[in-house]
């Protein structure tokens, strides 16, 4: 089983909509077509509210990790991947598109699993680029 996790962000619609409609960003939209081509299943990771299915009805929010104490991190880390042992067995590839406050401590949880960050180290424009050219139109 191949499964994808990607970031919430900060642009979002103004009334509640499914996780997947609600955020609005570029790099977003990329990150969940790549996303949807690559694995059999697709999540989000909200900072509001941990693991979060395409299809859940959500209200806008406005909260991110990157600004949360590394005890905060590690807390919410946890919470998911806890969530995430709920309804992806073990041994699943997991290909993560996050950035590093959402993946850098979740990652030590994930030790059940074939992880596969493909978008380390590169800044949003290299993201961007590299999401371009990988997802099929």
């Amino acid at each position: 089983m191949k499964v994808a996790l990607i970031s919430c962000c900060g642009l979002k619609l103004q009334e509640p909509a499914p996780a997947e409609q609600l955020y609005q960003s570029t790099l977003f939209k990329k990150n969940l077509a790549y996303a949807k081509q690559i694995a059999d299943q697709v999540f989000i990771l909200s900072a509001e509210l941990g693991l979060v299915q395409l299809d859940q009805v959500i209200e806008p929010y406005d909260f991110t990790l990157t600004k949360q104490s590394k005890q905060f991190k590690l807390i919410w880390s946890e919470f998911v991947a806890e969530q995430l042992e709920l309804v992806v067995p073990a041994g699943a590839e997991l290909t993560i598109l996050a950035g590093r406050s959402y993946r850098d401590h979740l990652l030590p949880f994930l030790d059940s699993y074939t992880v596969q960050v493909p978008l380390a180290g590169m800044g949003i424009g290299e993201q961007l680029s590299w999401l371009t050219k990988e997802v099929k139109n």
